[in-house]
């Protein structure tokens, strides 16, 4: 590692989640790690760019990558990690199969989302979600 971090405290990206910006401002705690030297992760399924961290902080900085079937992608991925000047990487395993998650099925949340009726009405009843 290139760098030695003062504090290490994790700063994740929620990885696929996207919080509303008054309730989470990723880049903010980004900026807040630069201040207190402390590492900063980022993974796979950020919103964020690789660079766009890198050029926000000068602290030491780890990528969590999910490795996928794309060799060729996981390739690029690792070079522009590089590139960026990341010090480490965590190769994260544990995601081969979906986990069974009970209340998502109960509440028919499903990936990619099914349009029904019900969720139709209840998307239609909330116009801030498209900026969402």
């Amino acid at each position: 590692m290139k760098k030695q971090a003062n504090n290490i405290h994790e700063l994740t990206a929620l990885a696929r989640k996207r919080l509303p910006k008054p309730v989470y401002d990723y880049m903010a705690g980004v900026r807040a790690a630069a201040e207190h030297n402390t590492l900063v992760t980022l993974s796979s399924f950020s919103g964020k760019t690789l660079e766009k961290v890198a050029e926000a902080t000068a602290s030491p900085k780890m990528f969590q990558v999910y490795l996928l079937r794309d060799a060729d992608y996981n390739r690029s991925v690792l070079d522009r990690a590089k590139a960026a000047d990341y010090n480490a990487l965590c190769l994260t395993v544990d995601t081969v199969v979906g986990g069974n998650r009970e209340r998502d099925i109960r509440n028919g949340l499903t990936i990619p989302p099914k349009l029904t009726l019900g969720s139709v009405f209840e998307f239609a009843t909330r116009p801030s979600w498209v900026f969402n």
